[in-house]
């Protein structure tokens, strides 16, 4: 066996062990260059490991096993190395940690940790493959004037009356009163939106955040007045809101979240009594979710729920209203970067990553009934998301970037 064969096997472990030194990729990405024949052996090779024993040795975290089906296909590779564990640099390389449970409902945990971002690889491996939402939003004045945020200069966008407006570098809209009366702009509305594929925050002028999904939009008034804050919203947003003070008086100014549907039709109304919780409307059941304080959800029929931290409130149609104490993270995970199912339907999955990675799902022959339970960071190619869920042998996906498709089968 050559000294050459050798090293190409040994960055091809690297590569499916997620080992890849900077300098390996290079060397790696420069083989893969060199030919199309290079490229279609590493694909084959590949795809074998992924296709065949992929579960089972990422869940045995086996790298002798990995190391034996790559040398299978170069005879005359030689023993399998010895390999030094390092806690730390599993912690930040290894892109799969553990698969718990294959369950009859097709039930997968997976847990992705932080990996080095072999993109340029990955672009060669799957030239097919569509990367993850960023921030980007619009922002409509109260003119209607449209700004796009995601290709405007961070720093002062303008000046709205008295109301300064300013984009940060880590997608942010900020709002700060520079003058103390400010009772004129009490009337003038902004909307910012997101797009499929699209984040953003804003800082209201109260100093309360709104995180908004992709697919969302927020309208708020550049400024409160000392009576009520009211703001709308569609889609999914999370809300952290500051204490707000009637002038010469200790009365707490409310807050209160006027939800609609995405045809603008109004759905309910949550008046805040507390400071963080999540609003989650796309479709007709809405979901309200407390991490901490408290909030009141009042749907258009009049019944009320008043939730403490711990407790979602759902509401299907315009009247019936359920409270559940779950576990917040599942809720709240898209704030912090993640996806997080537990036990969810393939359809609930799949409507969330065609927002976030602006995809259209066509379902051919699936059971849409199939249940998943992924913890996966939302900054990952949507192929490695895919594969995740295939592992569990219950369902195949079609990347078709042409026409911005994912196609589901059995």
């Amino acid at each position: 066996m050559s000294n050459q064969a050798g090293n190409i096997a040994n960055l091809i472990y690297a590569y499916i062990s997620n080992k890849l030194t900077e300098e390996q990729e290079a060397e790696l990405q420069q083989w893969l260059q060199a030919s199309p024949g290079n490229e279609a052996y590493f694909l084959s090779v590949v795809e074998q490991i992924r296709s065949g024993e992929l579960s089972s040795l990422y869940r045995e975290a086996d790298e002798q096993k990995i190391w034996q089906m790559i040398s299978a296909q170069i005879p005359e590779l030689q023993p399998a190395p010895v390999v030094e564990h390092s806690p730390n640099r599993f912690r930040k390389y290894a892109a799969v940690a553990a698969v718990i449970t294959l369950v009859a409902c097709t039930t997968l945990y997976f847990v992705f940790k932080p990996r080095t971002d072999h993109s340029t690889i990955a672009a060669k491996v799957q030239p097919t493959d569509v990367q993850p939402g960023t921030d980007k939003a619009v922002l409509t004045l109260a003119d209607g004037q449209k700004v796009i945020l995601d290709t405007t200069t961070n720093g002062q966008l303008m000046m709205q009356q008295s109301v300064s407006i300013t984009k940060t570098a880590d997608g942010k809209l900020e709002y700060h009163y520079t003058a103390d009366n400010v009772q004129n702009e009490t009337s003038m509305y902004n909307t910012i939106s997101t797009p499929t594929g699209g984040r953003y925050r804003v800082m209201l002028p109260d100093g309360s955040q709104v995180w908004l999904n992709a697919q969302s939009s927020l309208r708020y008034p550049i400024a409160f007045d000392g009576t009520v804050r009211n703001v709308t919203l569609k889609g999914e947003g999370y809300f952290e809101i500051a204490p707000m003070y009637a002038k010469d008086s200790k009365t707490r100014v409310p807050f209160n979240v006027n939800v609609q549907s995405a045809e603008g039709l109004p759905v309910s109304t949550i008046e805040v009594k507390g400071t963080h919780f999540n609003i989650r409307a796309y479709d007709t059941v809405l979901r309200t979710t407390l991490t901490e304080g408290k909030v009141k959800v009042v749907s258009l029929s009049g019944a009320t729920a008043l939730l403490s931290p711990g407790q979602q409130a759902i509401q299907e149609g315009s009247t019936a209203l359920s409270v559940n104490s779950i576990d917040t993270e599942e809720s709240v995970a898209w704030v912090n970067g993640m996806f997080n199912f537990n036990n969810a339907g393939l359809k609930e999955i799949m409507e969330e990553v065609s927002r976030w990675y602006s995809l259209k799902v066509i379902y051919r022959g699936t059971d849409k009934g199939s249940h998943f339970s992924l913890n996966l960071s939302r900054d990952i190619p949507v192929s490695r998301l895919l594969e995740v869920m295939e592992m569990t042998g219950s369902v195949k996906f079609i990347i078709d970037k042409s026409s911005n498709s994912i196609t589901v089968q059995q």
